[in-house]
Protein backbone atom coordinates (compact mmCIF):
# COMPACT_ATOMS: atom_id res chain seq x y z
CA UNK A 1 0.00 0.00 0.00
CA UNK A 2 1.43 3.39 -0.95
CA UNK A 3 2.22 5.73 1.91
CA UNK A 4 0.17 8.88 2.04
CA UNK A 5 0.57 12.22 3.67
CA UNK A 6 -1.77 12.81 6.62
CA UNK A 7 -3.47 16.10 6.02
CA UNK A 8 -5.67 18.33 8.07
CA UNK A 9 -7.83 21.07 6.67
CA UNK A 10 -9.11 23.89 8.81
CA UNK A 11 -11.60 26.53 7.71
CA UNK A 12 -11.81 29.40 10.14
CA UNK A 13 -12.90 33.01 10.23
CA UNK A 14 -9.68 34.77 11.23
CA UNK A 15 -10.31 37.57 13.69
CA UNK A 16 -8.09 40.62 13.36
CA UNK A 17 -5.64 41.24 16.18
CA UNK A 18 -7.67 44.05 17.65
CA UNK A 19 -10.09 44.03 20.52
CA UNK A 20 -12.68 45.97 18.57
CA UNK A 21 -12.21 44.52 15.08
CA UNK A 22 -14.24 41.64 13.77
CA UNK A 23 -14.26 39.48 10.64
CA UNK A 24 -16.75 39.99 7.87
CA UNK A 25 -15.79 37.14 5.54
CA UNK A 26 -14.56 33.58 5.77
CA UNK A 27 -10.91 32.59 5.36
CA UNK A 28 -9.68 29.04 5.22
CA UNK A 29 -6.69 27.48 6.93
CA UNK A 30 -4.98 24.26 5.87
CA UNK A 31 -2.19 22.53 7.72
CA UNK A 32 -0.11 19.44 6.96
CA UNK A 33 2.87 17.51 8.35
CA UNK A 34 5.71 17.83 5.86
CA UNK A 35 8.13 15.63 7.80
CA UNK A 36 6.10 12.56 8.77
CA UNK A 37 4.33 9.98 6.66
CA UNK A 38 1.70 7.42 7.55
CA UNK A 39 -0.14 4.65 5.77
CA UNK A 40 -3.84 4.66 5.11
CA UNK A 41 -5.56 2.29 7.55
CA UNK A 42 -7.48 -0.69 6.25
CA UNK A 43 -11.08 0.41 5.91
CA UNK A 44 -13.64 -1.74 7.71
CA UNK A 45 -16.56 -2.17 5.31
CA UNK A 46 -18.91 -3.93 7.73
CA UNK A 47 -22.30 -2.41 8.42
CA UNK A 48 -22.14 -2.65 12.21
CA UNK A 49 -22.80 0.59 14.15
CA UNK A 50 -19.81 2.73 14.97
CA UNK A 51 -18.66 2.82 18.58
CA UNK A 52 -19.36 6.39 19.78
CA UNK A 53 -16.46 8.80 20.13
CA UNK A 54 -15.83 9.80 23.74
CA UNK A 55 -14.50 13.07 25.13
CA UNK A 56 -11.91 12.12 27.75
CA UNK A 57 -10.86 15.46 29.18
CA UNK A 58 -11.12 19.22 28.79
CA UNK A 59 -8.60 21.64 30.28
CA UNK A 60 -8.80 25.43 30.21
CA UNK A 61 -5.90 27.59 31.32
CA UNK A 62 -6.26 31.37 31.27
CA UNK A 63 -3.49 33.82 32.13
CA UNK A 64 -4.72 37.34 32.92
CA UNK A 65 -2.04 40.01 33.17
CA UNK A 66 -2.68 43.76 33.22
CA UNK A 67 -6.33 43.29 32.16
CA UNK A 68 -5.32 41.17 29.16
CA UNK A 69 -6.31 37.49 28.99
CA UNK A 70 -4.62 34.67 27.07
CA UNK A 71 -6.64 31.46 27.12
CA UNK A 72 -5.74 27.92 26.06
CA UNK A 73 -8.51 25.32 25.65
CA UNK A 74 -7.28 21.72 25.32
CA UNK A 75 -9.84 19.03 24.44
CA UNK A 76 -9.19 15.32 23.87
CA UNK A 77 -11.53 12.83 22.18
CA UNK A 78 -10.99 9.10 21.63
CA UNK A 79 -12.30 6.97 18.75
CA UNK A 80 -12.58 3.39 20.14
CA UNK A 81 -13.78 1.96 16.82
CA UNK A 82 -11.50 0.36 14.23
CA UNK A 83 -12.96 2.57 11.55
CA UNK A 84 -12.33 6.27 11.07
CA UNK A 85 -15.32 8.47 11.81
CA UNK A 86 -16.14 12.14 11.63
CA UNK A 87 -16.55 14.13 14.81
CA UNK A 88 -17.84 17.70 15.11
CA UNK A 89 -16.06 20.06 17.51
CA UNK A 90 -17.81 23.34 18.28
CA UNK A 91 -16.34 26.46 19.83
CA UNK A 92 -17.82 29.70 21.10
CA UNK A 93 -15.39 32.51 21.84
CA UNK A 94 -16.09 35.74 23.72
CA UNK A 95 -17.41 38.49 21.47
CA UNK A 96 -14.21 40.57 21.66
CA UNK A 97 -11.66 37.73 21.51
CA UNK A 98 -9.39 36.86 18.59
CA UNK A 99 -7.79 33.52 17.77
CA UNK A 100 -4.00 33.41 18.16
CA UNK A 101 -3.43 29.74 17.36
CA UNK A 102 -5.01 26.38 16.61
CA UNK A 103 -3.24 23.03 16.73
CA UNK A 104 -4.45 19.48 16.20
CA UNK A 105 -2.55 16.47 17.56
CA UNK A 106 -3.24 13.08 15.96
CA UNK A 107 -1.40 9.96 17.13
CA UNK A 108 1.23 12.10 18.83
CA UNK A 109 1.89 14.26 15.75
CA UNK A 110 1.24 17.99 15.87
CA UNK A 111 -0.27 19.93 12.97
CA UNK A 112 -0.40 23.71 12.80
CA UNK A 113 -2.29 26.01 10.48
CA UNK A 114 -1.65 27.94 7.29
CA UNK A 115 -4.07 29.67 4.95
CA UNK A 116 -5.62 28.22 1.79
CA UNK A 117 -8.42 29.42 -0.47
CA UNK A 118 -11.90 28.21 0.39
CA UNK A 119 -12.46 25.83 -2.52
CA UNK A 120 -8.96 24.34 -2.37
CA UNK A 121 -9.25 23.74 1.36
CA UNK A 122 -12.61 22.04 0.97
CA UNK A 123 -11.28 19.82 -1.82
CA UNK A 124 -8.25 18.73 0.22
CA UNK A 125 -10.47 17.88 3.17
CA UNK A 126 -12.89 15.85 1.04
CA UNK A 127 -10.05 13.84 -0.50
CA UNK A 128 -8.52 13.13 2.92
CA UNK A 129 -11.82 11.89 4.35
CA UNK A 130 -12.45 9.61 1.36
CA UNK A 131 -9.04 8.01 1.96
CA UNK A 132 -9.60 7.51 5.70
CA UNK A 133 -6.93 10.05 6.63
CA UNK A 134 -7.25 12.26 9.71
CA UNK A 135 -8.52 15.67 8.64
CA UNK A 136 -10.32 18.71 9.96
CA UNK A 137 -12.45 21.39 8.34
CA UNK A 138 -13.94 24.40 10.10
CA UNK A 139 -17.01 26.16 8.69
CA UNK A 140 -17.66 29.62 10.09
CA UNK A 141 -20.39 32.22 10.02
CA UNK A 142 -19.06 35.68 9.18
CA UNK A 143 -22.23 37.18 10.61
CA UNK A 144 -21.69 35.30 13.87
CA UNK A 145 -17.94 35.55 14.06
CA UNK A 146 -17.36 34.02 17.48
CA UNK A 147 -19.14 30.75 16.64
CA UNK A 148 -17.55 28.13 14.42
CA UNK A 149 -17.53 24.37 13.87
CA UNK A 150 -14.65 21.97 13.21
CA UNK A 151 -15.44 18.75 11.34
CA UNK A 152 -12.75 16.19 12.19
CA UNK A 153 -12.13 12.77 10.64
CA UNK A 154 -10.55 10.74 13.48
CA UNK A 155 -8.82 7.48 12.54
CA UNK A 156 -9.73 4.25 14.32
CA UNK A 157 -8.35 3.48 17.78
CA UNK A 158 -6.72 6.90 18.08
CA UNK A 159 -7.03 9.99 20.23
CA UNK A 160 -7.41 13.48 18.79
CA UNK A 161 -6.37 16.57 20.72
CA UNK A 162 -7.42 20.12 19.90
CA UNK A 163 -5.59 23.15 21.25
CA UNK A 164 -7.31 26.49 20.72
CA UNK A 165 -5.61 29.70 21.84
CA UNK A 166 -7.40 33.02 21.94
CA UNK A 167 -6.79 36.42 23.49
CA UNK A 168 -8.92 39.34 24.62
CA UNK A 169 -8.64 42.68 26.35
CA UNK A 170 -10.87 42.82 29.42
CA UNK A 171 -13.11 45.88 29.57
CA UNK A 172 -14.27 47.34 32.88
CA UNK A 173 -18.07 47.32 33.05
CA UNK A 174 -20.09 48.63 35.97
CA UNK A 175 -16.98 48.81 38.14
CA UNK A 176 -15.60 45.32 37.44
CA UNK A 177 -13.52 43.41 34.89
CA UNK A 178 -15.40 40.35 33.64
CA UNK A 179 -13.53 37.34 32.26
CA UNK A 180 -15.96 34.76 30.82
CA UNK A 181 -15.03 31.24 29.69
CA UNK A 182 -17.58 29.13 27.83
CA UNK A 183 -17.99 25.59 29.17
CA UNK A 184 -20.17 23.81 26.64
CA UNK A 185 -18.35 20.51 26.08
CA UNK A 186 -21.21 18.66 24.41
CA UNK A 187 -20.68 15.65 26.69
CA UNK A 188 -20.04 14.93 30.33
CA UNK A 189 -16.26 14.93 30.71
CA UNK A 190 -14.49 12.63 33.20
CA UNK A 191 -11.65 15.14 33.58
CA UNK A 192 -12.55 18.83 33.44
CA UNK A 193 -10.47 21.63 34.90
CA UNK A 194 -10.52 25.41 34.56
CA UNK A 195 -7.63 27.45 35.96
CA UNK A 196 -7.58 31.26 35.83
CA UNK A 197 -4.42 33.00 37.04
CA UNK A 198 -4.57 36.77 37.54
CA UNK A 199 -1.46 38.91 37.90
CA UNK A 200 -1.86 42.68 38.18
CA UNK A 201 0.42 45.61 38.92
CA UNK A 202 -2.01 46.93 41.55
CA UNK A 203 -3.64 45.15 44.49
CA UNK A 204 -6.73 43.10 43.63
CA UNK A 205 -9.46 44.66 45.76
CA UNK A 206 -12.49 42.72 44.55
CA UNK A 207 -12.56 39.10 43.37
CA UNK A 208 -15.76 37.16 42.76
CA UNK A 209 -16.66 33.92 41.02
CA UNK A 210 -20.46 33.76 40.61
CA UNK A 211 -22.45 30.68 39.69
CA UNK A 212 -22.23 29.66 36.04
CA UNK A 213 -24.50 31.79 33.89
CA UNK A 214 -26.45 30.81 30.80
CA UNK A 215 -24.69 33.10 28.33
CA UNK A 216 -26.60 36.38 28.53
CA UNK A 217 -25.00 39.76 29.12
CA UNK A 218 -26.29 40.38 32.63
CA UNK A 219 -23.32 40.75 34.97
CA UNK A 220 -23.55 39.15 38.39
CA UNK A 221 -23.44 41.37 41.49
CA UNK A 222 -22.32 40.79 45.07
CA UNK A 223 -25.90 39.75 45.87
CA UNK A 224 -25.80 36.83 43.43
CA UNK A 225 -24.78 33.36 44.71
CA UNK A 226 -21.09 32.52 44.43
CA UNK A 227 -19.61 29.38 42.88
CA UNK A 228 -19.11 26.93 45.76
CA UNK A 229 -16.96 24.55 43.70
CA UNK A 230 -14.43 27.17 42.59
CA UNK A 231 -11.34 27.45 44.82
CA UNK A 232 -9.73 30.89 45.16
CA UNK A 233 -6.12 31.25 46.26
CA UNK A 234 -4.71 34.76 46.70
CA UNK A 235 -1.03 35.62 46.49
CA UNK A 236 0.83 37.05 49.47
CA UNK A 237 1.40 40.34 47.65
CA UNK A 238 -2.36 40.73 46.98
CA UNK A 239 -1.57 41.31 43.30
CA UNK A 240 -2.05 37.71 42.21
CA UNK A 241 -4.84 35.17 42.49
CA UNK A 242 -5.54 31.70 41.13
CA UNK A 243 -9.05 30.35 40.63
CA UNK A 244 -9.50 26.61 40.07
CA UNK A 245 -12.76 24.96 39.01
CA UNK A 246 -12.92 21.16 38.69
CA UNK A 247 -16.52 19.94 38.38
CA UNK A 248 -16.96 16.18 38.54
CA UNK A 249 -19.61 14.29 36.55
CA UNK A 250 -22.22 14.80 39.28
CA UNK A 251 -21.66 18.56 39.31
CA UNK A 252 -21.71 18.70 35.50
CA UNK A 253 -25.08 16.95 35.46
CA UNK A 254 -26.44 19.46 37.98
CA UNK A 255 -25.19 22.43 35.96
CA UNK A 256 -26.51 20.96 32.71
CA UNK A 257 -29.95 20.46 34.28
CA UNK A 258 -30.01 24.09 35.43
CA UNK A 259 -29.02 25.25 31.96
CA UNK A 260 -31.77 23.19 30.31
CA UNK A 261 -34.37 24.59 32.72
CA UNK A 262 -33.31 28.17 31.98
CA UNK A 263 -33.20 27.77 28.21
CA UNK A 264 -36.35 25.79 27.44
CA UNK A 265 -37.91 28.83 25.81
CA UNK A 266 -34.84 29.85 23.81
CA UNK A 267 -34.71 29.48 20.08
CA UNK A 268 -33.13 26.42 18.47
CA UNK A 269 -30.27 28.61 17.22
CA UNK A 270 -28.67 28.83 20.68
CA UNK A 271 -24.87 28.80 20.44
CA UNK A 272 -22.77 26.25 22.22
CA UNK A 273 -19.22 24.95 22.38
CA UNK A 274 -18.07 21.35 22.35
CA UNK A 275 -17.98 18.27 20.19
CA UNK A 276 -20.34 15.53 19.13
CA UNK A 277 -20.38 12.56 16.83
CA UNK A 278 -23.07 12.36 14.21
CA UNK A 279 -25.17 10.05 16.38
CA UNK A 280 -25.03 12.38 19.40
CA UNK A 281 -25.65 15.63 17.56
CA UNK A 282 -29.15 16.11 18.95
CA UNK A 283 -28.09 15.67 22.58
CA UNK A 284 -25.67 18.59 22.80
CA UNK A 285 -28.06 20.93 24.56
CA UNK A 286 -28.25 18.50 27.50
CA UNK A 287 -24.53 18.89 28.21
CA UNK A 288 -24.20 22.67 28.07
CA UNK A 289 -22.86 23.91 31.40
CA UNK A 290 -22.78 27.68 30.85
CA UNK A 291 -20.24 30.47 31.30
CA UNK A 292 -17.59 30.40 34.00
CA UNK A 293 -17.07 34.04 34.99
CA UNK A 294 -14.37 35.68 37.07
CA UNK A 295 -15.01 39.26 38.18
CA UNK A 296 -12.35 41.46 39.70
CA UNK A 297 -11.15 45.02 40.21
CA UNK A 298 -7.88 46.60 41.29
CA UNK A 299 -6.89 49.35 43.69
CA UNK A 300 -7.51 52.78 42.18
CA UNK A 301 -6.02 55.06 44.80
CA UNK A 302 -4.00 56.87 42.14
CA UNK A 303 -6.96 56.96 39.69
CA UNK A 304 -4.70 56.22 36.73
CA UNK A 305 -1.82 53.96 35.74
CA UNK A 306 0.66 53.87 32.86
CA UNK A 307 2.09 50.48 31.85
CA UNK A 308 5.10 50.13 29.52
CA UNK A 309 6.29 46.90 27.89
CA UNK A 310 8.45 46.20 24.80
CA UNK A 311 8.20 49.77 23.59
CA UNK A 312 4.40 49.92 23.93
CA UNK A 313 2.39 51.65 26.63
CA UNK A 314 -1.17 51.76 27.87
CA UNK A 315 -2.71 54.43 30.06
CA UNK A 316 -5.49 53.09 32.30
CA UNK A 317 -7.76 55.82 33.64
CA UNK A 318 -10.81 55.32 35.86
CA UNK A 319 -11.48 58.58 37.73
CA UNK A 320 -13.74 58.32 40.77
CA UNK A 321 -14.13 62.00 41.66
CA UNK A 322 -15.62 63.25 38.39
CA UNK A 323 -19.30 64.14 38.27
CA UNK A 324 -21.19 62.38 35.45
CA UNK A 325 -21.97 64.69 32.54
CA UNK A 326 -25.55 65.64 31.81
CA UNK A 327 -26.77 63.90 28.69
CA UNK A 328 -29.39 64.03 25.98
CA UNK A 329 -30.54 60.48 25.27
CA UNK A 330 -32.44 59.61 22.10
CA UNK A 331 -34.06 56.19 22.39
CA UNK A 332 -34.59 54.69 18.91
CA UNK A 333 -36.89 51.69 19.35
CA UNK A 334 -37.78 49.08 16.73
CA UNK A 335 -41.50 48.22 16.80
CA UNK A 336 -41.65 46.37 13.48
CA UNK A 337 -43.75 43.24 13.07
CA UNK A 338 -40.88 40.94 14.03
CA UNK A 339 -40.90 42.45 17.53
CA UNK A 340 -44.34 41.01 18.14
CA UNK A 341 -44.96 38.86 21.20
CA UNK A 342 -42.41 38.47 24.00
CA UNK A 343 -39.90 40.91 22.47
CA UNK A 344 -42.20 43.92 22.58
CA UNK A 345 -43.23 43.07 26.15
CA UNK A 346 -39.58 42.86 27.20
CA UNK A 347 -38.85 46.15 25.46
CA UNK A 348 -41.64 47.87 27.41
CA UNK A 349 -40.40 46.43 30.71
CA UNK A 350 -36.80 47.40 30.02
CA UNK A 351 -37.69 50.95 28.98
CA UNK A 352 -39.70 51.50 32.15
CA UNK A 353 -36.64 50.60 34.23
CA UNK A 354 -34.29 52.65 32.03
CA UNK A 355 -36.48 55.75 32.19
CA UNK A 356 -36.37 55.54 35.98
CA UNK A 357 -32.56 55.71 35.81
CA UNK A 358 -32.46 59.08 34.03
CA UNK A 359 -30.86 61.83 36.10
CA UNK A 360 -32.67 65.13 36.87
CA UNK A 361 -30.30 67.09 34.59
CA UNK A 362 -30.79 64.72 31.65
CA UNK A 363 -33.02 65.19 28.60
CA UNK A 364 -34.57 62.54 26.43
CA UNK A 365 -36.57 61.79 23.29
CA UNK A 366 -38.36 58.60 22.25
CA UNK A 367 -38.23 57.67 18.56
CA UNK A 368 -40.35 54.72 17.46
CA UNK A 369 -39.83 53.17 14.05
CA UNK A 370 -41.30 50.44 11.88
CA UNK A 371 -42.26 51.28 8.30
CA UNK A 372 -42.62 54.85 9.54
CA UNK A 373 -40.69 56.93 12.07
CA UNK A 374 -42.34 58.85 14.88
CA UNK A 375 -40.97 61.15 17.57
CA UNK A 376 -43.31 60.85 20.53
CA UNK A 377 -44.73 63.86 22.37
CA UNK A 378 -45.34 63.47 26.08
CA UNK A 379 -48.83 64.91 25.76
CA UNK A 380 -49.81 61.62 24.09
CA UNK A 381 -49.88 60.09 27.57
CA UNK A 382 -52.96 62.19 28.39
CA UNK A 383 -54.78 61.05 25.25
CA UNK A 384 -56.69 57.86 24.56
CA UNK A 385 -54.46 55.15 23.05
CA UNK A 386 -54.92 54.36 19.37
CA UNK A 387 -56.62 51.03 18.60
CA UNK A 388 -54.20 48.23 17.73
CA UNK A 389 -54.46 46.18 14.57
CA UNK A 390 -54.91 42.43 14.42
CA UNK A 391 -51.69 40.40 14.74
CA UNK A 392 -51.82 39.15 11.18
CA UNK A 393 -52.37 42.57 9.69
CA UNK A 394 -49.86 44.27 11.98
CA UNK A 395 -47.06 41.96 11.00
CA UNK A 396 -47.44 42.29 7.27
CA UNK A 397 -48.77 45.81 6.82
CA UNK A 398 -46.63 48.33 4.97
CA UNK A 399 -47.85 51.88 5.30
CA UNK A 400 -46.72 54.82 3.18
CA UNK A 401 -44.17 57.06 4.86
CA UNK A 402 -45.51 60.12 6.67
CA UNK A 403 -43.67 63.37 7.48
CA UNK A 404 -41.78 63.34 10.77
CA UNK A 405 -42.23 66.14 13.29
CA UNK A 406 -39.07 66.81 15.28
CA UNK A 407 -40.54 67.22 18.74
CA UNK A 408 -38.21 69.01 21.20
CA UNK A 409 -36.64 66.89 23.91
CA UNK A 410 -38.01 66.66 27.44
CA UNK A 411 -36.23 67.16 30.76
CA UNK A 412 -36.12 64.06 32.93
CA UNK A 413 -38.52 65.31 35.59
CA UNK A 414 -40.64 62.88 37.58
CA UNK A 415 -43.76 64.04 35.74
CA UNK A 416 -42.20 63.64 32.29
CA UNK A 417 -40.78 60.21 33.12
CA UNK A 418 -44.21 59.06 34.27
CA UNK A 419 -45.73 60.21 30.97
CA UNK A 420 -42.96 58.55 28.98
CA UNK A 421 -43.67 55.26 30.76
CA UNK A 422 -47.31 55.47 29.69
CA UNK A 423 -46.23 55.99 26.07
CA UNK A 424 -43.78 53.08 26.24
CA UNK A 425 -46.44 50.79 27.71
CA UNK A 426 -48.54 51.36 24.58
CA UNK A 427 -45.88 50.36 22.05
CA UNK A 428 -47.10 47.71 19.61
CA UNK A 429 -45.35 45.77 16.85
CA UNK A 430 -46.33 46.31 13.21
CA UNK A 431 -44.92 46.99 9.76
CA UNK A 432 -41.42 46.86 8.30
CA UNK A 433 -38.00 48.07 9.49
CA UNK A 434 -36.97 51.55 8.36
CA UNK A 435 -33.56 51.74 10.03
CA UNK A 436 -32.01 54.52 7.95
CA UNK A 437 -34.87 56.98 8.47
CA UNK A 438 -34.93 56.22 12.20
CA UNK A 439 -31.22 56.97 12.67
CA UNK A 440 -31.48 60.00 10.39
CA UNK A 441 -34.28 61.43 12.54
CA UNK A 442 -32.30 60.70 15.71
CA UNK A 443 -29.33 62.67 14.38
CA UNK A 444 -31.64 65.52 13.37
CA UNK A 445 -32.85 65.69 16.97
CA UNK A 446 -29.28 65.66 18.27
CA UNK A 447 -28.16 68.37 15.87
CA UNK A 448 -31.10 70.65 16.66
CA UNK A 449 -30.32 70.22 20.33
CA UNK A 450 -32.60 70.37 23.31
CA UNK A 451 -32.70 74.17 23.22
CA UNK A 452 -34.11 74.56 19.70
CA UNK A 453 -37.74 74.27 18.77
CA UNK A 454 -39.07 72.75 15.58
CA UNK A 455 -38.80 75.28 12.77
CA UNK A 456 -42.27 74.69 11.32
CA UNK A 457 -44.33 73.72 14.37
CA UNK A 458 -45.23 75.97 17.32
CA UNK A 459 -43.29 75.07 20.46
CA UNK A 460 -45.50 73.39 23.09
CA UNK A 461 -45.63 75.05 26.51
CA UNK A 462 -43.98 72.09 28.24
CA UNK A 463 -41.21 72.06 25.66
CA UNK A 464 -40.66 75.80 26.12
CA UNK A 465 -39.90 75.15 29.78
CA UNK A 466 -37.38 72.52 28.69
CA UNK A 467 -35.79 74.99 26.26
CA UNK A 468 -35.38 77.65 28.94
CA UNK A 469 -33.93 75.15 31.39
CA UNK A 470 -31.52 73.76 28.82
CA UNK A 471 -30.27 77.18 27.77
CA UNK A 472 -29.64 78.05 31.41
CA UNK A 473 -27.73 74.80 31.84
CA UNK A 474 -25.56 75.47 28.81
CA UNK A 475 -24.82 79.02 29.97
CA UNK A 476 -23.35 77.47 33.10
CA UNK A 477 -20.98 75.51 30.90
CA UNK A 478 -22.76 72.18 31.33
CA UNK A 479 -23.39 70.99 27.80
CA UNK A 480 -25.50 67.94 27.19
CA UNK A 481 -23.69 64.87 25.90
CA UNK A 482 -25.69 63.35 23.00
CA UNK A 483 -26.28 59.58 23.20
CA UNK A 484 -28.35 57.45 20.83
CA UNK A 485 -29.62 54.09 22.14
CA UNK A 486 -30.65 52.12 19.04
CA UNK A 487 -32.46 48.80 19.40
CA UNK A 488 -33.50 46.52 16.54
CA UNK A 489 -34.08 42.82 15.94
CA UNK A 490 -33.76 42.62 12.17
CA UNK A 491 -32.41 43.93 8.88
CA UNK A 492 -33.50 47.11 7.08
CA UNK A 493 -36.53 46.29 4.91
CA UNK A 494 -38.05 49.73 4.20
CA UNK A 495 -36.42 52.77 2.61
CA UNK A 496 -32.65 52.48 2.23
CA UNK A 497 -31.79 48.80 2.67
CA UNK A 498 -28.12 48.81 1.62
CA UNK A 499 -26.25 48.60 4.93
CA UNK A 500 -22.99 49.99 3.50
CA UNK A 501 -24.76 53.13 2.30
CA UNK A 502 -26.56 53.46 5.64
CA UNK A 503 -23.25 53.33 7.52
CA UNK A 504 -21.64 55.89 5.21
CA UNK A 505 -24.57 58.32 5.31
CA UNK A 506 -25.06 58.16 9.08
CA UNK A 507 -21.33 58.55 9.77
CA UNK A 508 -21.07 61.56 7.44
CA UNK A 509 -24.07 63.21 9.06
CA UNK A 510 -22.82 62.53 12.59
CA UNK A 511 -19.77 64.75 12.16
CA UNK A 512 -18.40 67.84 13.81
CA UNK A 513 -17.01 68.45 17.27
CA UNK A 514 -20.11 67.28 19.13
CA UNK A 515 -20.69 63.80 17.70
CA UNK A 516 -23.36 61.59 19.17
CA UNK A 517 -22.32 58.24 20.61
CA UNK A 518 -24.39 55.57 18.86
CA UNK A 519 -24.94 52.38 20.88
CA UNK A 520 -26.64 49.53 19.05
CA UNK A 521 -28.54 46.70 20.70
CA UNK A 522 -29.00 43.60 18.53
CA UNK A 523 -32.11 41.91 19.90
CA UNK A 524 -32.19 38.15 19.21
CA UNK A 525 -30.53 36.06 16.53
CA UNK A 526 -31.97 37.74 13.41
CA UNK A 527 -30.39 41.17 13.82
CA UNK A 528 -27.50 41.96 11.47
CA UNK A 529 -24.79 42.26 14.11
CA UNK A 530 -22.01 42.90 11.59
CA UNK A 531 -23.86 45.97 10.32
CA UNK A 532 -24.79 47.19 13.81
CA UNK A 533 -21.24 46.72 15.05
CA UNK A 534 -19.79 48.74 12.17
CA UNK A 535 -22.24 51.63 12.40
CA UNK A 536 -21.64 51.91 16.16
CA UNK A 537 -17.85 51.68 16.03
CA UNK A 538 -17.74 54.43 13.41
CA UNK A 539 -19.95 56.64 15.58
CA UNK A 540 -18.26 56.65 19.00
CA UNK A 541 -20.19 53.65 20.35
CA UNK A 542 -20.34 49.87 20.33
CA UNK A 543 -22.77 47.02 19.73
CA UNK A 544 -24.16 44.63 22.29
CA UNK A 545 -26.05 41.40 21.61
CA UNK A 546 -29.22 40.99 23.66
CA UNK A 547 -30.12 37.32 23.90
CA UNK A 548 -33.75 36.49 23.22
CA UNK A 549 -34.35 34.87 26.59
CA UNK A 550 -36.55 35.26 29.63
CA UNK A 551 -34.16 37.85 31.12
CA UNK A 552 -33.85 40.06 28.02
CA UNK A 553 -35.36 43.03 29.87
CA UNK A 554 -32.61 42.71 32.50
CA UNK A 555 -29.99 42.57 29.75
CA UNK A 556 -31.30 45.82 28.25
CA UNK A 557 -31.31 47.55 31.62
CA UNK A 558 -27.84 46.24 32.45
CA UNK A 559 -26.51 47.60 29.16
CA UNK A 560 -27.96 51.05 29.84
CA UNK A 561 -26.17 51.15 33.18
CA UNK A 562 -22.87 50.83 31.29
CA UNK A 563 -23.38 53.92 29.14
CA UNK A 564 -25.61 56.11 31.29
CA UNK A 565 -22.87 57.97 33.21
CA UNK A 566 -20.39 59.60 30.79
CA UNK A 567 -17.49 61.26 32.62
CA UNK A 568 -15.37 62.64 29.76
CA UNK A 569 -16.08 63.60 26.17
CA UNK A 570 -14.02 64.56 23.11
CA UNK A 571 -10.85 63.12 24.65
CA UNK A 572 -7.86 63.70 22.37
CA UNK A 573 -4.27 62.39 22.54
Amino acid sequence: MKPRWPMIVLCISVLAASTYSYPTKDEYVVFADNNQKSTVPIVDTTERPLAPVKMTDMRVRSEVALRYARTLVVTRVHNPDKRAQEVTYRMLLPETAFISGFTMILSGKSYKAYVKEKEEAKQIYTQAVSQGIGAAHIATKARDSNHFTVSVNVEGNTTAEFEMRYEEFLVRRNGLYNHAINLHPGAFVPKMEVVVHIKESQKITTLRVPELRTGNEVDATEKDPQNKIAAIQRGTNEREATITFTPDIKEQRRLAAIYVDKTKEKSSSEKYIGYSSDEEEDDDDNTVLGQFVVQYDVDRTDNNEILVNDGYFVHLLAPTSLTPLSKYVVFVLDTSGSMMGRKIVQLRNAMEAILSDLKPNDYFSIVEFNSDVKVHELKEADEEPSPTNSHYYSYFESRPSTPVTLVPSSPATAQNIAKAKVIVSRLNASGGTNIFSALDVALNLVQKGAQKKNETEPLPKAAAVAVTSTEATQKKGKELEPIIIFLTDGDPTVGETNTARIITSITEKNSGEKRAALYSLAFGEDADRTFLRKVSLRNEGFMRHIYEAADAALQLHDFYREVSSPLLSNVRF
